[in-house]
């Protein structure tokens, strides 16, 4: 299991404007940018290993995933449950 939430230290504007897209867009990413819209409402998510692989994978792929400062390189925060 893991718990993913948002690193509100990281200001990428790039990745959650893409989430939000996602998410009203419909198509096969939307469940998974929904659910990481509730931890940009800083709501923490317990996925299991699976789930949170698939989820992960997802937002890797996402404009500014990894561009923020040394401090907060990723918009998501990502800790074994």
């Amino acid at each position: 299991m893991k718990r993913i939430w948002a690193d509100f230290e990281n200001n990428a504007e790039a990745f959650w404007d893409r989430v939000k897209q996602d998410a009203a867009r419909g198509d096969e990413n939307a469940k998974l940018a929904e659910q990481i819209e509730l931890c940009g409402q800083a709501t923490t998510l317990t996925l299991s290993d699976e789930d949170a692989d698939k989820l992960l994978a997802y937002a890797a792929a996402l404009p500014g995933w990894n561009d923020g400062p040394e401090y907060a390189v990723c918009p998501l925060i990502v800790q074994n449950a």
